[in-house]
């Protein structure tokens, strides 16, 4: 579930009891808050099927922000 979590730019979350479980709630919630959807279309787009790796860096005030994103994609292929 990490694994699928990290590859998708999402976050797990395993409590490990039912005390857990309020903690686990409260980082879900703040997650959910702080989310931003960000696009963008590469100036030399090449629908060949390949994957593209990408690297997301945010900061705020000079201080580096965590980000969960994936770490690349595959191009469409165009249809022919």
């Amino acid at each position: 579930m990490r694994a699928l979590a990290k590859l998708t730019g999402g976050v797990a979350f395993f409590p490990g009891s039912a005390g857990h479980l309020n903690r686990s709630l409260a980082e879900l919630q703040q997650v959910i808050r702080s989310r931003y959807l960000i696009s963008y279309r590469p100036a030399s787009f090449n629908p060949d099927g390949h994957y593209r790796p990408i690297a997301i860096i945010a900061e705020k005030s000079g201080r580096k922000l965590k980000v969960n994103a994936r770490k690349g994609y595959y191009s469409t292929v165009r249809s022919r």
